[in-house]
This record gives C-alpha cells, structure tokens and sequence, in this order.
C-alpha cells in the first residue's frame, strides 16, 4: 500500500534552518571546495518529478530552491504503479501543470556551475540528471562528492548507512525523509557532522578526496584545498 505522502520542507524555512546551523560558516573552514551544491531527485521509474538544491558558496548565503517536475507524459507514465509513490509519496496529479524538465534545465546547470554536486549516493542524482539533459541533447559532466562512502568510512559499525540513520547517529533529523528538499538539507547536515565529529583534521582531506569523482564520474577528484 503507499505510505501517506510526507509534506516536503518549504524553501524559506529549509534557508532558516541552514543559517540557524550555520552551515555556510562551518562548511567554510573544512577542507571542502568553496562551491557545493547539495542536490537530491525524486522520481518516477523513468523520469524526474521533483528536485531540490542547496548551493554553498564561500562568502555567500545558502541558496535554496526546489520545484516539482512534471514529466509530460500520457499513458502508462501517468499510472500510479509507475510512480514509486510507496517511496516518496508523489502522485501523477501533484506534478502536474508544474515546470517540465526542460524549463528548469538551464536552473539546474547554472546552480551546478563551477560547483562539486554532494548528494548521498550521488550516483543515483548523476544518473537521472545525465538521462534528462541527454533527452534535450544537452551533455552534462559535473565533478561530486558522495556521502554514502565517506559514512561508511567513518561510522563503520552503524547496521546500515541510510541517510535517515546517518542523520540519527549525527543527533539531527531530516524533516522530511524521502523528499527532494527534505533530503537535501539532511544531506548538508550530515555531510558537515562527519566531518565535525568522525575526521581528524589530518584526515580530512584525504576522506573527501576518495568520496569525490572527477567531472567524467570516473576518478578520484585531484583537488585540495
């Protein structure tokens, strides 16, 4: 049966709990690059119906943003038992009549400009967004920064390594699992937290270099700070 749909953060309160966590000014000192954009997508078993990003730049607020996505498509997309609603509780008709991809694509390329993109296993938010930038013939290769192996990394011994569990073992709590901007923030928090509370200074570095990929997804992104 599908799970009641979890209402997601709005974008002014999730820009309220980032500056009240100080992430800026905590992700600043950390051996992190000065552009990151925390990006999360929800979707259907073929298509992208909601995304939300977080961009941190160095000497700047938050930036947040988040929009549903509507597919576009009659049919068999638009039945319930493709729509992975037991996951995040999205339906057909609260995507509908919102922005497609293709009017948000050149939002999302901007955001992600001379940005490393950290999502928890980011190959996942990789994938769809290459799919869908490739359906408009727009090629897309972005440098990222996964969580899910730097968790394992560093909490070796929690059963699992979900976000929602990392979230637990860190003392803060995603205020809505399973959606875009929920995840998002959750993510950010997370992120920081490993590295607060798990890494020596000394390791730091080291740890996000082996969770990070070069823009072509394939090797170990070279940068330090």
């Amino acid at each position: 049966m599908p799970q009641p749909t979890v209402p997601d953060v709005d974008a002014t309160t999730a820009f309220w709990w980032l500056q009240q966590t100080r992430v800026a000014a905590r992700a600043a000192v950390l051996p992190l690059p000065s552009g990151l954009l925390f990006l999360d997508v929800e979707t259907t078993r073929n298509r992208i119906v909601e995304i939300a990003m977080v961009r941190l730049q160095t000497g700047h607020h938050p930036w947040v943003w988040t929009t549903y996505v509507d597919p576009e498509s009659d049919g068999w997309m638009r039945t319930q038992q493709h729509w992975n609603t037991s996951i995040h509780g999205l339906t057909p008709n609260m995507v509908r009549g919102h922005p497609s991809f293709a009017q948000i694509a050149g939002t999302v390329r901007q955001a992600c400009e001379g940005a490393t993109v950290v999502a928890h296993n980011v190959a996942f938010e990789r994938r769809w967004l290459v799919s869908e930038m490739g359906s408009l013939g727009q090629p897309w290769r972005f440098p990222t920064l996964d969580t899910l192996p730097l968790a394992r990394r560093l909490l070796p011994d929690l059963d699992d390594h979900r976000l929602d569990t990392l979230a637990a073992a860190l003392d803060v709590r995603n205020p809505a699992p399973h959606r875009a901007l929920g995840d998002t923030v959750t993510t950010a928090w997370v992120l920081l937290g490993l590295l607060e509370r798990h890494a020596s200074s000394a390791d730091r570095a080291g740890l996000l270099r082996d969770a990070s990929r070069d823009r072509d997804g394939s090797r170990l992104n070279p940068w330090t700070r």
